[in-house]
C-alpha cells in the first residue's frame, strides 16, 4: 500500500508522463499486429502476420513464387498477407486477376534502394513509363513509344535483331568447337542489350563483341549495371529498406541515412543507375542537339560508344532504328508541354532495362525447356529447316510461317514468366471484385507464375507441351482451357507491356537463327527446377544461370 500511496502522491506531471509512456508502449505493441488493417481485411483469409514484420521473413527466404504457390493451395483464390506493415491482397484467380488489371491502372512503388532515393533521383523514378501513376503522363508517353513497335518499324528492326543473333552465333561457334559450356542466360543478356542499343538508340553497345574490342570495358559496365538494378530490387538489398517496410514512419529517416551513410546495397544501386543514366543522358543530349539543328535521327548519336551500323540509312517506312529518343523529344504531353530531357532520359532508361533481362530470361528458359525434350526440339528443327539456307536472315514474314516456334516460346513463358506477379494499387477508393472489398491503399498482386501453372487453367500444367498453343491439335483441346487472364506473361490492361511485339519478334528471330546452326546440351544437375534453383522476387530467373554446351549441327 505504501508503494501505491507513493504513486498517488507523485506530482501530476510524473503521472501524466507515466501514463503517456504506457499509452505509447501499448500503442507501439498493438500497431505491430496491424489491428485496423486486419479488421478491414478480416473476410479475406491469409497467414497470421508476425509482429511488425508480417510475412516478410518467409517471402525473402523462399521467394515470391514459392510462397504464393503455398499460400494459394492453403487459402484459395483470394488471400492476404502483410509485407511488413503493408497489407497485400493476392488475387489467385485468372478471371478476377484480369478484371483487376483492366479496372485499376495505378501501381504501387517498388521497395529496394530505388525507393530510398531523394531529390532528383526520386523525381526521375516518377517519370518512367513503368513507374508513373499519372494517367495523363502515362498515356502521352505510351503514345510516343508506340511507333517503335508498329509492324513497319518491326520489319526494319528485324535487321538489327539478325545482326545480334549472328554475333551471338560467333561466340557459340567458338564454344562448340572447344566443347565448352557457357551460361546461356547471361549470354542472352548480352545479346538483348546489344539489340536494344542498335534498334532503339542507333548505337553499337558492343556487349557481345566476340573479339572484346576497345569498348568491352564500357560494355561490361552496362551489362553489370542492368544486372545490378534487377538484383537489388528487394528489401534484402539494403539495411535501410527493411526498417521502413516494417515501420513506414521511419522511411524519411532511412532516406536521409541512406543518402549520407550509404551501405553496400545503396552504393551498388546508385553506381548502376549512374552508369546507365550516363549512357542514356549522352544519347538524349545528342538527340536534342540534332533536333535543334534540324536534323533527323537517321545518324547514330556520337557518344563514347562505337557509331551504329544504322548510320546513314534511309528511312523507308515505319520508324528508323535509332529514332526512339527523337520520338520522345518530338512528342507532346496532353497539355501541350514538350517532353523534358529528364523525361526522355527516363524513357530510354526504362527501355534499356525492360529490353534486357526479361527477354533474356524468356530466351534462356526456352532453350532450357527444349534441351530437356528431344522430341520437341526435333519438331522445332524441322520447322526451322523448312526456311532453307541456314545462313539466311529471318524476317517477320518467315516468323508468320513458324507457328511451332511461337508455341515453344509461349509455352516456356507460361512455365517461366519473366515477371512473377503483376501489381496494382487503388489509390483513391476501395475496390470491389466478385464480392471482395479491397480497401484503398492496399497492394494487389496477380500471381502470374501461379496462374500460368494452375490445373484450373491448363491440363498437365507443369509439363512443357507447346502443342497446347496450336489451333486444332488434340493438345489444344485437352490441355488449354482458354480461361481469360490465364496467360499474362506481358501483363494485362492499360499497363500491358508496350514493347511486347518487339520482345517477341526479337526472341523468335534469335531462336530461329541459333537453332539453324546449333543445338544445346544441358549441363548435368539442371534436369529439374531444384537443380536450376529459381530465384524470384518480382522477376524470375535462375539463381546462378542456365549452363549449356552448344553443339554445331553441321561442321562449319
Amino acid at each position: 500500500m505504501e508503494a501505491l500511496g507513493g504513486i498517488t502522491d507523485a506530482p501530476l506531471w510524473v503521472l501524466a508522463s507515466l501514463s503517456g509512456i504506457a499509452i505509447f508502449v501499448a500503442s507501439a505493441i498493438a500497431y505491430g499486429f496491424h489491428p485496423v488493417a486486419r479488421w478491414r481485411l478480416r473476410k479475406i483469409p491469409g497467414p497470421t502476420p508476425a509482429w511488425y514484420q508480417g510475412s516478410l521473413p518467409e517471402l525473402l527466404s523462399k521467394g515470391t513464387a514459392v510462397v504464393y504457390s503455398e499460400w494459394g493451395e492453403k487459402y484459395g483464390k483470394v488471400f492476404k498477407y502483410f509485407s511488413g506493415a503493408q497489407p497485400v491482397v493476392v488475387v489467385n484467380d485468372a478471371e478476377m486477376a484480369r478484371l483487376v488489371s483492366l479496372r485499376i491502372s495505378t501501381r504501387h512503388e517498388f521497395r529496394g534502394p530505388g525507393s530510398l532515393f531523394i531529390g532528383k533521383e526520386a523525381e526521375f523514378n516518377k517519370v518512367g513509363l513503368f513507374s508513373t501513376n499519372n494517367k495523363d503522363f502515362h498515356r502521352s508517353m505510351k503514345s510516343a513509344w508506340l511507333p517503335v513497335f508498329n509492324s513497319a518499324s518491326l520489319e526494319i528492326s528485324s535487321k538489327e535483331m539478325n545482326i545480334g543473333a549472328n554475333r551471338m552465333a560467333a561466340i557459340l561457334t567458338k564454344n562448340a568447337r572447344e566443347q565448352r559450356e557457357l551460361n546461356i542466360w547471361r549470354q542472352f543478356g548480352h545479346l538483348t542489350m546489344d539489340v536494344v542499343g542498335s534498334a532503339a538508340f542507333g548505337v553499337e553497345l558492343r556487349t557481345q563483341d566476340a573479339e572484346r574490342g576497345l569498348n568491352s570495358e564500357e560494355a561490361e559496365k552496362l551489362v553489370w549495371a542492368a544486372q545490378t538494378i534487377f538484383a537489388t530490387a528487394s528489401e534484402k538489398a539494403s539495411i535501410y529498406t527493411y526498417p521502413g517496410a516494417v515501420l513506414p514512419v521511419l522511411n524519411p529517416l532511412m532516406r536521409v541515412l541512406a543518402y549520407y551513410f550509404p551501405d553496400d546495397g545503396i552504393k551498388r544501386a546508385v553506381n548502376a543507375r549512374n552508369i546507365l543514366r550516363s549512357t542514356v543522358s549522352k544519347l538524349t543530349q545528342e538527340s536534342r542537339r540534332q533536333q535543334q539543328a534540324g536534323l533527323k535521327a537517321a545518324a547514330a548519336p556520337a557518344v563514347n560508344i562505337e557509331a551504329s551500323a544504322t548510320e546513314g540509312r534511309k528511312k523507308a517506312r515505319g520508324v528508323q532504328p535509332g529514332s526512339f529518343l527523337s520520338l520522345m523529344i518530338d512528342s507532346k504531353h496532353q497539355d501541350g508541354r514538350g517532353v523534358s530531357d529528364d523525361e526522355a532520359t527516363s524513357q530510354a532508361f526504362t527501355f534499356l532495362l525492360a529490353g534486357y533481362e526479361t527477354t533474356a530470361s524468356a530466351l534462356a528458359f526456352t532453350v532450357y525447356c527444349l534441351s530437356k525434350s528431344q522430341a520437341k526440339m526435333e519438331k522445332l528443327l524441322q520447322e526451322i529447316d523448312s526456311l532453307g539456307d541456314s545462313n539466311r536472315e529471318v524476317g517477320p514474314a518467315d516468323l508468320a510461317r513458324m507457328p511451332y516456334l511461337e508455341a515453344c516460346l509461349k509455352e516456356a513463358m507460361r512455365l517461366y514468366p519473366p515477371g512473377v506477379f503483376s501489381m496494382r494499387q487503388s489509390l483513391t477508393e476501395d475496390f470491389t471484385v466478385k464480392g471482395y472489398t479491397i480497401p484503398k491503399g492496399t497492394w494487389i498482386h496477380m500471381p502470374i507464375f501461379n496462374l500460368q501453372r494452375s490445373e484450373e487453367n491448363y491440363g498437365r500444367p507443369l509439363e512443357f507441351i507447346p502443342e497446347r498453343w496450336l489451333e486444332g491439335t488434340p493438345e489444344e483441346t485437352a490441355l488449354n482451357r482458354k480461361v481469360p487472364g490465364s496467360w499474362m506473361a506481358f501483363g494485362e490492361g492499360t499497363r500491358v507491356c508496350v514493347g511486347q511485339r518487339f520482345a517477341l519478334q526479337e526472341a523468335k528471330i534469335t531462336l530461329a537463327r541459333l537453332y539453324q546452326r546449333f543445338t544445346f546440351k544441358l549441363s548435368p544437375g539442371q534436369e529439374d527446377e531444384a537443380g536450376l534453383q529459381l530465384q524470384s522476387f518480382f522477376t524470375l530467373g535462375p539463381k546462378e544461370g542456365i549452363f549449356v554446351t552448344p553443339v554445331l549441327r553441321t561442321e562449319e
